[in-house]
């Protein structure tokens, strides 16, 4: 009974991240000749509160033909409980989705079909901080999510990194010893 509850839960969970993504998603990305290719629109873009200082980012650098992944770095000092985890992640991975829609299209166009992921628990912010930089010195688009307050974790807190679009090898080097969420 509560191997069932839990795949109910993670469905749940699943599918309201889903819905969110898909309602925000499509007010940003508009579908060319009801194809499955889609652009960036970059008047959404200057709405946003956030800047995107992507400048570190070369995307002549990203193999096209390579599979890639998003990973998730979680902070475990923050103690957040499964649905906090899986919301933020929702939000990073969004977030990141956007990114690299804006920055590699063809990348966000294979994700459509096939978004594979991993997550890892980090130790603090601290420890996030490093391997954000180190991402972003192995060409990775970063996405911090910061939590607003309303539940669990401390305004403006620091709860999510995504990482991406990573290959295997980059994944190894951003992911060295964490410990992968189960």
């Amino acid at each position: 009974m509560q191997k069932t509850a839990k795949i109910l839960f993670f469905g749940a969970v699943g599918f309201a991240i889903g819905s969110v993504a898909y309602h925000y998603l499509s007010n940003r990305i508009k579908r060319k000749n009801n194809k499955n290719e889609y652009e960036y629109d970059e008047e959404e873009e200057e709405e946003e509160e956030e800047e995107d200082d992507s400048s570190y980012f070369d995307p002549s650098k990203i193999d096209l033909e390579a599979r890639h992944f998003g990973v998730f770095i979680v902070r475990r000092d923050l103690k957040m409980g499964k649905g906090k985890i899986c919301a933020q992640c929702g939000h990073a991975a969004l977030g990141l989705f956007c990114k690299v829609l804006k920055h590699v299209p063809p990348v966000a166009e294979k994700w459509n079909d096939v978004f594979c992921k991993n997550f890892f628990y980090c130790a603090d912010e601290a420890e996030m901080r490093k391997i954000e930089i180190m991402a972003q010195e192995n060409n990775l688009l970063t996405e911090i999510i910061r939590d607003a307050g309303r539940t669990q974790i401390a305004a403006n807190s620091a709860t999510v990194l995504a990482i991406g679009p990573a290959t295997i090898d980059q994944v190894n080097i951003v992911a060295e010893g964490l410990s992968p969420i189960k």
